[in-house]
């Protein structure tokens, strides 16, 4: 599991090696935790929104969503989780991927 969508700044774009390496390795089956926006850029978090969409596209199937709640080591302001939540509107256009990032696969995963 690959949290924070692999916690590098998201304005360095999926071009950069970084992206690259994490898509791979989706590819070849590691899983991603879409969490963490605040962690990855400033509000409204729109630098996040081609990386979350390149990690689905990647394993849609291994895609979990998740709060990051408490924010632990978190030292600017506290992010709006509400507006965190919003981001999935745009990082999962499709209602039946969100569900799944939501849903199915977490049960898979977690064993649920």
């Amino acid at each position: 599991m690959i949290d924070h969508m692999g916690h590098f700044p998201a304005g360095d774009g999926i071009a950069s090696s970084a992206a690259k390496l994490m898509i791979q390795l989706l590819k070849d089956g590691a899983w991603s935790k879409l969490s963490g926006a605040y962690r990855l850029a400033k509000p409204p978090y729109a630098e996040t929104i081609p990386l979350a969409q390149a990690l689905v596209a990647a394993a849609p199937e291994r895609c979990v969503w998740g709060s990051d709640w408490p924010h632990v080591a978190n030292h600017d302001a506290m992010p709006n989780i509400g507006a965190l939540l919003d981001l999935l509107t745009m990082w999962l256009p499709d209602a039946v991927q969100r569900d799944a990032v939501l849903t199915t696969n977490a049960h898979r995963l977690y064993g649920f």
